[in-house]
């Protein structure tokens, strides 16, 4: 694999490497934006992931390097020799160096090439020069000189991601479009497995092209900076951004249509919610407009509550394990009593007691009860939901990253104030509110909710921001008390757990982190685990976005949402404005970090349950009104998909051994199986496994995915 252009290698790739059958990895760094990208790296050596894959990997200081090295006689003659002196000195233990690429962005492929390459060992003895591809250079190394090959553990971060937020309104859209799609396959694979429906695959291979082309890094015109209303501008954004619109469209439509086939499989009940989870959880569920409704199975009534953003939501408790539970909408019954009470600017239910400053609009106290401790550190400078935007770092290093010719960039940080704050209470929830405004934002609205059964606080950050092109960007504070240097902070990667104090190589970035689905900081005797729904950049320590530190001086699990910025010099959005929604769920616990429960909290309040209108046939395949369709064991093994395989001869089961239990991984499936086998990312090298009716067992690696491949009657 050769990741060229980009520098953002994170410390999970090569156990996705390894996984999918890759051996070998070149990553050609731009290091624009990324100034120590490839400082104190060696030239070659075995990345090794979090479960042991290892993958040969060289870190280039650019691609398209022939060009620049050999693209006349003449010129090769003049760099070749300084080129070779450079990694003598630098002790290089080989007798080949791999020269990554020739031709540069948007160009053809040009005779000067093999020509140059002909002329010099016509006339030269050595050095030689050899066109090849680069599994010819990595497969000549290891027949020749694998002993010397050193090993490394770690991460290299996400020095490029902060483009990301430059288009917060789409990037979000994108994020969710993934989240859906994931269940929305779940799905549409039980009504396939269950009852024949016709899997929509060409739908969801277009959801999943439209999901990748916008994450991909070419986000828009060179000069979407200098000329951000030019035509070509404007018109390469409406591409770029069309991409996550038509992703969101399209998972919700999928994510819809699979929960009416559901729906359809079971008996008749005017609401089907489904769990995505490979467990059973207590969960919030939004739907449309009610009062209550009763659970068909135990025949409890559930209160509903309005939201202020639209529809209702419930608390739906026992959510079998990848499963439904049915109910039936009633009229509410009488006095119902509120999920919280309150006194003043504070809320409290029966695990946390909120307060809200009024001065700056924001949270200045979140008590935990059972544990007794205060989740916000009162000594940080910020509040927790507190915005703050920042301007200036025009003609700084903040922009082009050039330390060493350009100025440090001077920053203004600018405070929210706050104008009023309310209350709102009802049966599922309460909602303290505040209105507050800040440079460039005429409001800004901070709902913040605690539930009645579900020990959870939910952060919603509505933002209205005036439009400029002068560089700034925002942040919204989360200041934890936990003190990390007794416990630690940890995020989560894909397919990977990673904490930045400990993990990352010396050249990583340390100026933002992207989090996949939560956060975790712990002192040893309580943690806190952030989901961030919406947004998924994170800076740690202070406001560090665009200052380039060579070290992470952390002591307190002070956390930054990083969800807007403009910094880049070319391709990303210049200006951005209007209405913006963040959403932050987060969630607290006695004692230790523990990977297994972090990650079923931060899963459960980043995949939510779904809700559908019922109305099933007269005779449903089941018969039961709630029940588990897959199981997982061990249990706390995320499903991370569920999905038709791509050879359309089967479907396909993946879950990610996060918290490194191995073994064996026991799956119960919908109906019974005819063969199945377990097989790589790519869904290759299949090998059988023993499969006994509706039950199979497969080896699991520790730290590792797992995928098994399963053909039915």
């Amino acid at each position: 694999m050769i990741l060229d252009d980009v520098p953002s290698a994170i410390g999970s790739l090569p156990t996705v490497l390894g996984n999918a059958g890759i051996k070998y990895f070149i990553e050609g760094v731009n290091g624009d934006r990324a100034p120590f990208a490839t400082q104190g790296l060696q030239s070659l050596f075995y990345w090794e992931g979090p479960d042991g894959s290892r993958v040969l990997s060289h870190i280039a200081g650019g691609y398209a390097m022939a060009g620049g090295l050999i693209s006349s006689l003449e010129l090769a003659g003049e760099r070749l020799p300084g080129l070779l002196a450079s990694y003598e000195n630098a002790g290089y233990a080989y007798d080949a160096v791999l020269v990554n690429g020739a031709f540069s962005d948007n160009q053809g492929v040009a005779a000067w090439l093999p020509e140059v390459v002909e002329k010099w060992n016509a006339q030269w003895e050595y050095p030689k020069l050899i066109l090849g591809r680069p599994e010819d250079f990595f497969r000549y190394i290891e027949q020749n000189f694998a002993a010397k090959i050193p090993v490394m553990r770690g991460d290299f971060g996400a020095w490029w991601e902060d483009g990301a937020a430059s288009s917060a309104r789409e990037t979000a859209l994108c994020r969710r479009a993934e989240e859906r799609a994931v269940t929305a396959e779940m799905l549409h694979s039980l009504a396939a497995v269950l009852g024949g429906a016709p899997y929509p695959k060409w739908d969801f291979d277009e959801l999943w092209r439209n999901i990748l082309l916008y994450d991909e890094h070419t986000w828009g015109a060179a000069g979407s900076i200098s000329a951000p209303q030019a035509e070509q501008t404007i018109k390469q954004w409406e591409v770029k951004g069309s991409f996550a619109r038509q992703a969101d469209a399209a998972s919700g439509q999928l994510l819809e249509s699979g929960m009416v086939k559901l729906a359809r499989l079971i008996p008749a009940a005017d609401l089907v919610v489904f769990n995505p989870l490979a467990w059973s959880c207590t969960n919030l569920v939004t739907t449309a407009p009610a009062d209550a409704v009763q659970d068909l199975k135990t025949k409890r009534m559930i209160p509903c509550q309005t939201l202020p953003e639209g529809g209702s939501c419930f608390v739906a408790g026992d959510l079998p394990s990848v499963g439904y539970r049915s109910y039936r909408r009633v009229a509410s019954t009488g006095p119902v009593t509120n999920a919280v009470s309150f006194s003043g600017a504070e809320m409290e239910n029966e695990f946390y007691r909120v307060s809200l400053d009024p001065k700056s609009g924001a949270l200045n106290s979140i008590l935990d009860k059972e544990t007794g401790r205060e989740l916000i550190d009162p000594e940080s400078e910020y509040r927790l939901g507190e915005l703050i935007y920042v301007s200036g770092g025009e003609g700084s290093y903040a922009v082009h990253s050039d330390l060493k010719g350009l100025p440090a960039p001077k920053f203004t940080y600018h405070r929210q104030n706050g104008v009023r704050v309310s209350q709102a209470n009802g049966p599922v929830f309460g909602e303290l509110a505040s209105e507050a405004t800040a440079e460039k934002f005429p409001k800004i609205t901070l709902r913040v909710r605690l539930y009645r059964g579900l020990k959870r606080v939910d952060v919603r950050c509505e933002l209205d921001k005036e439009e400029t092109t002068a560089k700034e960007a925002v942040y919204i504070a989360f200041p934890f008390a936990f003190d990390v240097e007794r416990g630690g902070l940890w995020l989560e990667y894909p397919d990977a757990i990673t904490e930045p104090l400990k993990d990352q190589h010396s050249s990583a970035c340390r100026d933002w982190y992207a989090v996949q689905r939560w956060l975790a900081a712990s002192d040893s005797q309580a943690t806190v685990v952030l989901s961030p729904l919406d947004s998924p950049l994170v800076t740690l320590g202070g406001l560090t976005a665009s200052t380039w530190p060579r070290q992470l001086s952390l002591k307190r699990a002070h956390v930054f949402a990083y969800v807007m910025n403009n910094y880049w010099h070319t391709n990303y959005k210049a200006s951005q404005g209007g209405r913006h929604v963040f959403r932050f769920s987060l969630t607290s616990a006695r004692g230790g970090f523990s990977k297994r429960d972090a990650v079923a909290r931060g899963w459960e309040m980043y995949s939510p349950a779904v809700a559908q209108s019922g109305g099933g046939p007269l005779k449903p395949l089941l018969s039961a009104p709630a029940g588990s369709l897959i199981g997982v064991e061990p249990v706390g093994l995320p499903l991370m998909a569920f999905k038709q395989a791509e050879d359309e001869k089967g479907f396909v089961f993946r879950v990610c051994d996060f918290a490194g239990v191995g073994g064996k991984l026991k799956l119960t499936l919908p109906r019974p199986a005819r063969e199945s086998f377990t097989c790589d990312l790519v869904e290759t090298h299949a090998v059988k496994q023993d499969s006994h009716g509706k039950t199979i067992t497969a080896p699991l690696k520790p730290f590792a995915p797992s995928t098994v491949k399963v053909q039915f009657h």
